[in-house]
């Protein structure tokens, strides 16, 4: 068993957009809305204080493993200074927008049918990217079958199953309200399944 715990500071960090700086470049802002940070953008300079724990256990063939965060985004400014922000210039303007916090965890659960040959595995997790918006969570339930041929993580068949279920409301920074388009807040609904042959030497 293991339990362990973290915390990181990142002060200073730009999500304005290029209409207002010229420090974020596109390569940079395609990476933050990649790693689901994407409503961060045009929000400002923020200052990020990020909470971490996480647990880990096994016990004849038994395996269980959770984590969770919390990421305090604090706004330092509105405006990088590089380049004055000019609101006629904006291509899409929306009123200003408090998201709060974040916060998220998963639990994850693994059981030995074979020993050291064929592992169940079940997971579950939630992630809400702005606590002051509603109907925004994103939640994921997994399943996985691992089989082993020589009894290793070296040469295995991995399959897993995912349901992915992603809330559509809430708003973002110098984005317009889309509370009237038919659909928001609906969850939106990913279904993936991934079969992956493992092989190390």
């Amino acid at each position: 068993m293991a339990i362990g715990a973290g915390y990181a500071y990142n002060p200073g960090q730009n999500y304005l957009s290029s209409i207002r700086s010229d420090i974020v470049d596109r390569a940079y802002r395609q990476n933050v809305s990649k790693s689901f940070n994407g409503r961060l953008l045009g929000g400002g300079v923020y200052d990020f204080q990020t909470y971490e724990v996480d647990f880990i256990a096994k016990y004849r063939g038994w395996s269980l493993q959770a984590e969770g965060y919390y990421r305090h985004q604090d706004v330092r400014s509105r405006d990088a200074g590089t380049i004055p922000f000019d609101p006629a210039t904006a291509l899409v303007l929306g009123p200003d927008v408090d998201l709060g916090q974040a916060w998220g965890w998963y639990v994850q659960a693994g059981k030995y049918l074979i020993p050291r040959k064929l592992e169940i595995a079940t997971r579950y997790g939630v992630f809400d990217p702005a606590t002051r918006q509603r109907d925004d969570l994103i939640k994921e339930f997994g399943l996985a079958l691992n089989y082993s041929f020589d009894g290793t993580y070296n040469n295995r068949l991995v399959i897993d199953y995912s349901n992915i279920t992603m809330g559509s409301g809430g708003r973002a920074p110098d984005r317009q309200p889309f509370e009237s388009v038919p659909g928001f807040g609906r969850d939106l609904i990913e279904n993936r399944l991934n079969v992956q042959y493992q092989f190390f030497f």
